[in-house]
């Protein structure tokens, strides 16, 4: 008897770092998506973290980008807008439920983003954020 393994709907297929933001490469069934999480200045209110997305395959190659107090809220923002192009300009239809629960933040590679601040010590942390002594030897 063989086990059938089915495969997610939305799952990350690279991640990296780049300068200030992280980035995410996805696939969506048969949609490639990237999507770049940045810590940004909260000088105007709207939040500490930029998300933006765009769809790879696409010719024009649009991108969608947009703040939110947390990156959940900011990916929520992205996927609200996003949703309403209605698959049209380079925007094809997504699960953003699905890549929302691909993206659970606490499920990192070892680096979280933190705002950005005067700190050079709060750029980045290791473990999904943890302090050193939360996270054992």
């Amino acid at each position: 008897m063989t086990k059938e393994t089915s495969r997610p709907a939305v799952r990350i297929t690279n991640q990296f770092r780049k300068r200030d933001a992280m980035v995410y490469d996805l696939c969506c069934e048969d949609v490639r998506l990237t999507i770049e999480v940045t810590g940004r200045q909260n000088e105007d209110g709207l939040g500490e973290w930029m998300v933006e997305a765009h769809a790879r395959q696409a010719a024009e190659k649009p991108a969608i980008h947009e703040p939110g107090v947390t990156r959940s809220d900011a990916l929520r923002a992205v996927a609200r807008t996003w949703a309403a192009k209605q698959g049209a300009y380079g925007f094809p239809a997504v699960d953003w439920e699905a890549i929302s629960a691909a993206m659970l933040w606490p499920r990192c590679s070892g680096l979280a983003l933190a705002p950005r601040s005067s700190s050079p010590a709060a750029k980045i942390s290791g473990s999904c954020g943890r302090p050193a002594s939360a996270r054992g030897s």
